[in-house]
Order: structure tokens, then C-alpha cells, then sequence
């Protein structure tokens, strides 16, 4: 499942679907193409959505319409497919006979085989397939392939690298590492480092047992057929799921993690877990949600989750859960859809089926309409509103394969989308036309002007043969015109600013940013970005020691309002291609005149200018190395240009055996005009250059190097790299790198240099049988920085230092089965000199951390301790010999206890003790000579201290399973919070399931704050029954009472509930009905402060008809009454909705 801008999409095995929400509606999406497709996974990627399943993959573009399939005879791998992934230009598909990728420019497959004769076996066998800046690895049941996107050159990883996972079968990227999962453990590359280590059987890994794994809220959770096993990516331990114990009584096909939450499919239905928060007094709590609530299916082989909605994969349909109302909205029924898709085969000149709205005539063209139309009418009393809206792709194809596609979505009424394309056959000169308002223009090399989104058209010419593996044709040209949508900008800030950081512009383009740090870019994990509010979030470790001399680069588009629009942009290309190893590229583009109530935003974004460019790329092998080169110069003008500015570069990656040869050049006279912010943080860009080399004879060492510079309108920036790492025995590495950047501007002298050392070993078996342990892991990595300021925006001195420093040290101890220790301690300190001065201190930061965790080391006993601790010196004042501290502290307890070890008779019968300490203080103005030892560690009493707090929290739980048919759940918590009243809470659930159609639960909780005034009291007693009656009808029935009890305040509620829900399939095929009421009320009487007596009913009454997924009604009737008793007064609000959709 994924979802786009306006759409959910659902790939079965009945075929690909988008679900409505409102409507509840699926819609089966038609490829004219294919009869069946039955697609297993899915992947957008900003205006495009691809399938694939066995042996067909899908692509859909979804802003101007248009939807093809490819097969074997289309270039694809001749074997089943297995993955898929997008990466720039191309699309990767996998495969177990190799892999493909799709070259979105030219729309041709390109089939890789992935034989070697010195691969071992298994190696052309694709699971999974993942991209890391420019390289793309490949899972395979023969090692890991990377796959060098410059060079176009491949590198395999197995046992001779020391990688030990055995056949790999997926593959997850967490933070800066790459988890590769086998048979016989998982295999980690650190990215940054490029170096790996392993997890085995020794840290908890079971072996050709898990079935699937599922990153949730950044751990990873292991299914097997015999429970959940949990691994922490920090700590690399692997341990079974605490509370494995609930789900004893069903087996789990299947798992995802939602906010605060983690949802089970089970042979039992849905289980929904709720982990404990001490802090706000929420305890841990499992609901299941079965037929009783109305689901389908009496259990669940998977599941998806999309925002309000939990979808539920069974046998022969899916069912949706909305999580808000607790409910089960109209199912998908598999069988039904076939049906549907069976009346597509009869012949009939015009017709309403799975395929649509057709006409076709005997010469076999059609003409048809996809997609779904709305209608809504809504009235209150005090007015009526109407709105229509949909998505609606009519089409025509002929019967010689020629077709025109096109879109009209007005889904979002500030987004809306239309579009048209024509698309012709291979062999046509005029291979396609797109129209619409998300056209884009992209030139084959964008090197110098850039990309631009348009309202308006393209067309694209092909002739001649097409090259053998890369399917280029002789001749390819294309001609686009339109105005622009978008603009490009470029933002620049200072690392002492975040990590919160505002772009100059909001509405930023989906997909667009991208964000550098030093010269490194970043990747999506590392940081947030809020495109409607242009916000910008750095989440990595380590974004607190950024400081003044850390420069964060920030390039997007973002929309332009619709008085905006205005610019036009006229271009053409032409591509004459020899082979596949040889093109040339010539294009020129004029852009109009901006709205004369439009200022240009820069000089070089000038209001009228044209450019041209002429490109060279040769790829392929010469003298034993192989690689790719690109070259080519531009020249652009425009009105404030008295002379046309000129430009070249020229780039090459070239590889033989280890060594890999990186070359740019890049020159600008005068100001080149661009379609794109190529601005740097020193004013236009005048030119660049870059060398490099890297040294990798093997997955245990490499070495590399680089120089450039950047050129900018006002100064340059000079930098310089290196780097290596080297593992002398498995599981032991050594990295280090070391970078040095000088800029040099007309208002800024600035150096940098940062060096970075790391140490990562797993024990050896000596060293652990000497030390009688298990397994062990240490990891130790530090890093200093040094940056050199000389600028007249500092007061004290025009030369400022910075200097940071920071250690993280990791160790993982393992001495069995039962019991592992990880302690971590991390130090980091900035200092700050002016002019020619020694430095003094500016911050300096100590954060030691431990956790402990052992199972069965008591029988029956599972525990697990964390604690840490964060000692951090501010606001240095170095005159005055002072600075602030401020010392947090934090501790939890967890202890689960399974008494039927020692009897017997106990075993349905578990405890849990949570236990959670907090504590901050703040201290000002502190001797300089004063340590953390020499205050000690309660700060309370310090006539400085400004901000002491503290917060604690105990609650017991148990679990009493006394029946297979009856559960109780006890929990007593209390909280503590500094300048606040104690908080008690006490909460029993009785669960009683007589029967799979039946769930009743007795509820009670008690509140109660020890304010100094008096204690408050709410009591909340109540009881709950779920009720399926038949296969078409269930109930929900609910009486709850409350009762607060305060020193000023007192009042009781008496609320009951309930609703019922018919499903009535019609006979003569004109579709099912549901018939819903829900109904609930309220007796409210106050007696403090003053008294007060109400009434209150509110509810709905919907009844929805769908006839074969063609046509949906709706009605829905909503009303809230209060009849005050007090006042003898009424209030009544009411509302009507009526909606008619449409699908083709």
C-alpha cells in the first residue's frame, strides 16, 4: 500500500485498487494491456506510481494521466520478479535471473543479467534492492552487489569480505547504516564509515527462522513462527518481545508500528497494543478487534496502516479499520471483484464494466473514461453547501497500439490537475506528446541551466534503430514551450542556528530538496522537512555541535501562486545516438518575459534570456579501466547582458580493478542566465572543479582522496579530503578521515578542518572465553573540528576560533543468555579564541547511559533498567571565572514476573512493576573551578538553582488470563510531578469473549489528585458489549457513569450508547446497502459550584447503496440535542449530507 497526494493504493491479488475513504469505495485500476495483475508491491515517486508483480511491471503517471505496462518482451528479466525502487532517471526492478532498470528519458528497459563467472551462485538472484547516494545495492542470495551509478561498474561483497549473513533476503536502511538480512544473521554497512560488522546467533539472532522483519519507531521487530523478537539498531541486541506473553493464545502473520502504538494480523483478528506512558499516567493496554466488531474475516495474513485507516489482508478480500471510531468500514471482497472483472470479456459496442465507460468499434479501437466523480450536497439550518470534485481519465486507444490519455483531478481545489498524452509505437517518428499543467522539462544533461515544471506541452521525435542494450534510438529530439509553475531557490545558514531553519519560501515541491551539509548531502533520514511551511528539521546524531563555521545548503523548488505565473519557456533537444556507449546532445531554450508585476528574483534570474548547450558522453572500456565521460560548453544571454555568457565542463568516473578515478570541471564567464539557483554561499557560481581517487581492493579496505574548489561571484572555497578504513579481522575495523576547507571572499577569511577517527570490534572467541562472556561489541568514535573565522561581522576581534571535540564510546555486553549490559558515554566540549588568545571554554556536554536487561536469570523473572544522565556547562562568562550547568537525570525499572514457574495453578497470572525517575536541576553563575563532584548531585538547596524539577512514577499491572474466555487486567499508577498534585490512578478491565461474535468488557477507573486543598476524585464505571448477530449484522452497547468528586466541584454523568450496522447484499446485481445507527446520550447533573441539570442525545443515521462499484449514495442525518432541566432550555443542531459518486 502507498499513498499519493489525493489517493490511497492497494496492491492484492486481485489486482491494483484506489480506495476512497469518504465513499468507501474501491476502484479496480484497468490495464487495457494485461487480463490479470496481480501486483506485490508498489513505488511512487513524485508524479509517478509503478506496480510489479510476477512477470508484468505497471507505470502510472499521475499528473498528466497515461498508464502502460512492460513484460519480458519489453526488456524485463526473464525471471519472477522479486523488488523494485526508483533512483533519479531510473527505475530498478529485480529479479531472481537478474535485474533491469527503466530509463525514464528515452522509456526503455535495459535487462542486466548480473553473471560473473567469478560471482558465486545465487548472485543474479535479486531480493532487494536499495539506493544510497550514488550507489545501488542489491540483496542477493550470493552476497551484496553495489552498483556504481557514475561508473556503471559493479562491486559483489561475500565471505571473502568477511560478510557471514549467508542468502540474503531484505535489506532496510537505519540512519547512517544498512542493514542486510540473511539466513544465518545481519550483515551492517556503516555508510559513513563503509565499513561492516555482523550480528549472529551469539547476540540473539535465530537462524532460517524469521519470516519478516519491520522497522517501528527505530527498532527492528522480527516475526517468527513462534513469537517476536525485537532488536535495538543503537545497542544491536536482539531480545523476544516483553510482552510476547499477550499474543500466546493466537498465532501473528504480520505486524506495523503506528504512532505510540503496533498492530498484530492474527488468526484471532486484529490486536492492537498500547505501550505504558508513566508520564501521563497511560497504562499498557491490548484490544482486539475481531468479527464482533464487525470484521470480515475470523483472521488476518497482513496488514497496512494509511493515517485514520488500518487495512487487513485475508484470504478472499481486505477489510478497513477506522482506528477513531473503533470500527470496521465496507470490505473488499475478492471473489466479488472477479466477478465485476469477468463482465469486461463479453463483446458489446458500448459498455459499464471493471474497465470502465467503452465504446469500441469492430475495428478494435476504444474509446472509454476511467476514474471516480462526486457529487456532495450538505445542508444545516443555517445553510446549504455543494461541491463537486474527482478524477477523470478518458482515453482512446487504437486498435494499430496508439493511444491518448488524459486527467482532469480536482480532488484538492488549490491542486488541480489535468493533463493529456499521446503515445505512439516504437517504431513512430512521433513518439509522444504531453500536455497539462506538471509537464516537465528536463534536458539530458543538466549540467549547466536546469529543470523547470510547466503549464503547457511537449513532444518527443524518435528515428532510426535502437542501440543493443540500452535501447537508444539513432535519433531522438523533443520540443516543449509552456509557462513556468515553479521556481528554484537556494538557502544558506549557519550551523550555529538550528537545528530549526526557515527556507525563504513556503510551498515547497514534494521531492524537490535537497539539503548539504559541508559539501556532504544529507539524507532523508537525517533530517524534517514540512514542505507547506518551508521548515526545515536536522535530527542526526550529533546536529548539537554544529556551530558558526558549519554551513547547511538548502536547494528546492517551490510552487508559484497563480498571479505568479507569468515567465514562458520555449526549448528544444536533439540526441543522436550512435551505440550505446556514444551520444551527442545539443538543446536551446528562450525564456519569456516575466509579469510585468513580477520583479526577477536576482540578477542572473533576468526577466527574458535563451541559452544553448552542446554535450558529448562516451561510456565504455579502454585500456582495462572502464567508466563514463561527459563534456560540454553553453552560452546564454539576456537583457542585462551586454555580451552572452559562455560556459563548459567536462566530468568523468572512470574505474580499473580497485581504483576509481572521480573528475568535474565546470567554468562560467560573466553571469550565466540559469532556469535553476546555481548561486553558491559567496554570489553566482563562476566555476568548479573537483579530483578524486578511492583505493578498495576489497570489502576490508579502502583508501581515499579528493581536492576542489568552488568559485563564486565574491571569494571561493578551496577543500580537501581523505580517508580510509581497514578491518585486519573479522569484525574489527579502523576508519579515519579528515577534511580541510579554506574560503576566501571580499568580507570573510574562513578555514575549517575536521577529523574524525572511529574503532568498532567485535571480541574475538579468545577474548571471550577469557573473559566469560557471551558475545561483545565496542565501538569508539571521536571526532574534533576546528574553524578559523576572520570576518568584520565579530566585534571582540576580527579573528575568531572555534574549536569541538567530542567522544562516543559504545559497548555491548552479552556474558549469556540470560543477561546483557550496554553501557555508552558521550562527551563533546566547544571553545571559542579571539584574535591571537588561547582558547576558553564556550559548552561542554557528559551523557553516560546504561541499560540492562536479563530474562529468566530468576526463573520467571524478565527485567530490564535504563538509566542516563546529561551533564552539560553553558554561557561560559570567562571575565567573571562563572557559566551555568544544568544536570538531568533519568531512570527506569521494569520487571515482569511469571509465577506459574514455581506453581503451577498460576501460570494464566502475570505481573508487571514499572518504576520511572526524572530529575532536572539548573544551576547559574558556578565557579569555573567548581566540578560535578564538587556540587554533588542534589542541586535543590543551591541558592542559584533555577530550575529544579522532579518527576516520578510507579505502576503495577497484572494480567490475569483465568479462562481462555476471560482476561483481567489490574493497574494501579501513581505520578509526581514538581509544583503539581500527586496523581492515582486505578483501572480494571474484565474481558469476556463467550464466543468468536461476542466481546463484553467491564471497565473501571479512579482518578484522584492529592491537591493541598483536598483530594479530587473521578470515578468512571462502565461496561461495553460487541455483538455480531449475523454474517450482515452487529452492535455496540455501552453504559458508562462518572463521578467527580472536588472541593468546589461535584458532578455525575450517566452515558449510554450504542449503535447498529446492517449490511444487505440485493439481489438481481444492484449492489449491497449498509444501514447504520449511532445513537448516544447523557444525564449530566452538577451540584458544584452552582447547580446544573442537562439532556443530551446526539448521533447519526447513514444508509449507503453501491451498485457494483459504479455508483455510490449516501445519506447521512447527524443531530445534537440538549434539553437543559435547569433552565428549562433547548438546543438542537442538525445536518444532512448527500453524496452521489460516480466510477468509471
Amino acid at each position: 500500500m502507498i499513498t499519493t497526494e489525493s489517493t490511497i493504493w492497494l496492491a492484492t491479488p486481485a489486482g491494483l485498487f484506489q480506495y476512497n475513504a469518504e465513499g468507501e469505495t474501491y476502484q479496480r485500476y484497468n490495464f487495457p494491456e494485461i487480463n490479470v495483475f496481480s501486483p506485490f508491491e508498489i513505488v511512487a515517486d513524485e508524479d509517478q506510481l509503478w506496480a510489479i508483480s510476477d512477470s508484468v511491471a505497471a507505470y502510472i503517471n499521475l499528473q498528466i494521466s497515461g498508464n502502460y505496462t512492460f513484460s519480458r518482451m519489453d526488456g524485463l528479466p526473464p525471471g519472477r520478479l522479486t523488488c523494485m525502487a526508483s533512483q533519479g532517471d531510473y527505475v530498478w526492478v529485480g529479479s531472481d535471473s537478474g535485474a533491469a532498470r527503466f530509463d525514464l528519458l528515452i522509456e526503455q528497459w535495459e535487462y542486466l543479467p548480473l553473471t560473473n563467472e567469478d560471482w558465486p551462485a545465487g548472485t543474479n538472484h535479486v531480493r532487494r534492492i536499495n539506493l544510497v547516494d550514488h550507489y545501488l545495492f542489491m540483496a542477493t542470495a550470493g552476497g551484496i552487489l553495489r552498483f556504481d551509478t557514475r561508473t556503471e561498474t559493479f562491486v559483489l561483497y561475500d565471505r571473502s569480505d568477511g560478510l557471514l549473513a549467508g542468502s540474503y533476503q531484505d535489506m532496510l536502511r537505519i540512519g547512517d547504516n544498512l542493514w542486510c538480512f540473511g539466513d544465518d544473521g545481519i550483515d551492517i554497512l556503516s555508510i559513513g564509515q563503509q565499513s561492516w560488522s555482523y550480528i549472529g546467533e551469539d547476540e540473539g539472532f535465530r537462524n532460517n527462522e524469521w519470516i519478516d522483519v519491520q522497522s517501528i519507531s527505530g527498532d527492528l521487530y522480527f516475526l517468527h513462527a513462534d513469537g517476536i523478537d525485537v532488536c535495538e539498531p543503537s545497542s544491536r541486541r536482539i531480545f523476544p518481545f516483553l510482552r510476547e506473553d499477550q499474543l500466546a493464545e493466537c498465532e501473528t502473520y504480520d505486524l506495523l508500528g503506528t504512532t505510540n502504538e503496533i498492530w498484530f494480523a492474527t488468526d484471532g483478528g486484529l490486536v492492537r497494543y498500547r505501550a505504558e506512558n508513566p508520564q501521563t499516567g497511560t497504562t499498557e493496554s491490548w484490544i482486539g478487534y475481531d468479527q464482533a466488531y464487525g470484521g470480515t474475516a475470523a483472521e488476518y495474513k497482513g496488514i497496512f496502516s494509511s493515517g485514520n485507516h488500518i487495512f487487513a489482508l485475508w484470504d478472499d478480500g481486505l477489510d478497513v479499520f477506522e482506528i477513531e471510531n473503533e470500527s470496521f468500514r465496507r470490505p473488499l471482497i475478492f471473489p466479488e471483484q472477479a466477478e465485476i472483472q469477468s463482465t469486461g470479456n463479453n463483446v458489446h459496442r458500448l459498455r459499464w464494466d471493471d474497465d470502465g465507460l467503452t465504446f469500441s468499434n469492430l475495428s478494435g479501437s476504444t474509446l472509454g473514461l476511467q476514474g471516480q466523480y462526486s457529487y456532495r450536497l450538505q445542508t444545516d439550518a443555517d445553510r446549504t453547501t455543494e461541491r463537486y470534485w474527482g478524477r477523470l481519465q478518458p482515453y482512446y486507444r487504437h486498435r494499430s497500439g496508439r493511444t491518448v490519455n488524459s486527467l482532469y483531478d480536482n480532488t484538492d481545489p488549490d491542486r488541480i490537475l489535468y493533463g493529456a498524452t499521446y503515445r505512439g509505437n516504437d517504431a513512430d517518428f512521433l513518439r509522444r506528446i504531453d500536455a497539462g499543467n506538471r509537464v516537465q522539462f528536463v534536458q539530458t544533461h543538466d549540467h549547466l541551466f536546469g529543470r523547470a515544471t510547466l503549464r503547457g506541452g511537449t513532444a518527443v521525435f524518435e528515428a532510426g534503430g535502437r542501440s543493443q542494450l540500452k535501447k537508444r534510438s539513432l535519433f531522438r529530439g523533443n520540443l516543449t514551450a509552456g509557462e513556468r509553475l515553479t521556481r528554484s531557490a537556494k538557502d544558506f545558514f549557519s550551523g550555529a542556528d538550528g537545528p530549526e531553519y526557515s527556507l525563504s519560501h513556503d510551498d515547497v515541491l514534494i521531492g524537490s530538496a535537497e539539503v548539504i551539509l559541508n559539501g556532504e548531502v544529507l539524507s532523508t533520514e537525517e533530517y524534517t522537512l514540512y514542505t507547506s511551511l518551508g521548515k526545515l528539521i536536522l535530527n542526526f546524531t550529533g546536529w548539537e555541535l554544529l556551530n558558526e563555521g558549519d554551513i547547511i545548503e538548502v536547494e528546492y523548488q517551490y510552487r508559484l501562486e497563480e498571479d505568479e505565473i507569468g515567465e514562458t519557456l520555449t526549448a528544444g533537444e536533439v540526441i543522436i545516438s550512435g551505440s550505446d556507449s556514444f551520444q551527442i546532445t545539443a538543446s536551446a531554450f528562450k525564456k519569456g518575459e516575466n509579469n510585468a508585476n513580477i520583479p526577477a528574483p536576482s540578477p542572473i534570474d533576468q526577466s527574458s534570456f535563451s541559452g544553448a548547450q552542446l554535450t558529448a558522453e562516451a561510456t565504455g572500456k579502454l585500456w582495462g579501466a572502464e567508466g563514463k565521460i561527459t563534456t560540454g560548453a553553453g552560452i546564454g544571454g539576456g537583457e542585462l547582458n551586454e555580451d552572452a555568457a559562455r560556459a563548459g565542463f567536462i566530468e568523468g568516473h572512470v574505474k580499473r580493478d580497485a581504483w576509481t578515478l572521480d573528475a568535474n570541471w565546470l567554468a562560467i564567464t560573466d553571469d550565466l542566465p540559469t532556469l535553476e539557483d546555481r548561486s553558491t554561499e559567496f554570489g553566482s557560481l563562476k566555476g568548479e572543479y573537483a579530483l578524486g581517487f578511492k583505493y578498495e581492493p576489497s570489502g576490508k579496505l579502502w583508501l581515499e582522496g579528493s581536492t576542489g574548489e568552488r568559485k563564486g561571484q565574491y571569494g571561493s572555497e578551496k577543500n580537501y579530503h581523505w580517508g580510509g578504513s581497514i578491518s585486519p579481522v573479522q569484525g574489527t575495523s579502523l576508519h579515519c578521515t579528515a577534511d580541510y576547507f579554506d574560503a576566501s571572499t571580499d568580507s570573510l577569511l574562513r578555514e575549517r578542518q575536521i577529523a574524525t577517527v572511529g574503532f568498532e570490534t567485535t571480541f574475538t572467541p579468545g577474548m571471550l572465553d577469557f573473559l566469560k562472556l557471551r558475545s561483545s561489541r565496542l565501538e569508539v568514535i571521536a571526532r574534533t573540528s576546528q574553524v578559523k573565522l576572520d570576518s568584520l561581522q565579530y566585534a571582540d576581534s576580527s579573528l575568531t576560533k572555534l574549536l569541538t571535540q567530542s567522544v562516543l564510546t559504545r559497548w555491548s555486553i552479552i556474558p549469556g543468555p540470560s543477561i546483557s549490559l550496554f553501557p555508552e558515554i558521550r562527551w563533546s566540549a566547544g571553545k571559542r579564541a579571539y584574535g591571537n588568545g588561547s582558547f576558553f571554554p564556550d559548552n561542554e556536554e557528559l551523557t553516560p547511559r546504561v541499560t540492562l536487561y536479563s530474562q529468566n536469570l530468576i526463573p520467571g523473572m524478565t527485567t530490564y533498567f535504563y538509566g542516563d544522565m546529561n551533564y552539560s556547562q553553558i554561557n561560559y562568562d570567562d571575565e567573571n571565572g562563572v557559566r551555568d550547568l544544568e544536570l538531568t537525570r533519568q531512570g527506569i525499572a521494569q520487571i515482569d514476573l511469571a509465577p506459574g514457574v514455581y506453581i503451577s495453578t498460576l501460570n494464566p497470572i502475570s505481573f508487571r512493576l514499572n518504576l520511572a525517575r526524572d530529575a532536572r536541576d539548573s544551576l547559574l553563575a558556578v565557579d569555573n573551578e567548581e566540578g560535578l563532584f564538587d556540587l554533588g548531585m542534589d542541586w535543590t538547596a543551591f541558592p542559584s538553582n533555577q530550575g529544579s524539577y522532579r518527576f516520578d512514577s510507579d505502576a503495577i499491572q497484572v494480567t490475569w488470563a483465568m479462562h481462555s474466555k476471560w482476561l483481567l487486567y489490574q493497574t494501579v499508577s501513581s505520578v509526581r510531578n514538581t509544583g503539581q498534585a500527586e496523581e492515582q490512578y486505578f483501572s480494571t478491565r474484565l474481558e469476556w469473549k463467550p464466543n468468536s461474535y461476542d466481546q463484553i468488557y467491564w471497565k473501571y477507573r479512579l482518578s484522584r489528585k492529592l491537591a493541598g486543598s483536598g483530594a479530587e476524585y473521578e470515578y468512571e464505571p462502565g461496561i461495553e458489549w460487541y455483538r455480531r448477530w449475523s454474517k450482515h449484522t452487529f452492535t455496540r452497547g455501552q453504559l458508562f457513569v462518572t463521578i467527580v468528586d472536588e472541593p468546589n466541584y461535584s458532578r455525575f454523568d450517566l452515558r449510554p450508547g450504542g449503535y447498529i450496522e446492517r449490511r444487505i447484499r440485493l439481489p438481481g446485481g444492484l449492489g449491497d446497502n449498509t444501514v447504520r445507527i449511532d445513537i448516544s446520550g447523557m444525564y449530566s447533573r452538577q451540584s458544584l459550584p452552582a447547580s446544573e441539570e442537562l439532556i443530551s442525545i446526539d448521533g447519526y443515521f447513514r444508509i449507503g447503496w453501491n451498485i457494483q462499484q459504479k455508483l455510490t449514495f449516501r445519506i447521512r442525518f447527524d443531530e445534537d440535542y440538549t434539553y437543559s432541566i435547569t433552565d428549562a432550555s433547548e438546543d438542537l443542531n442538525w445536518s444532512l449530507e448527500f453524496l452521489l459518486n460516480a466510477h468509471f
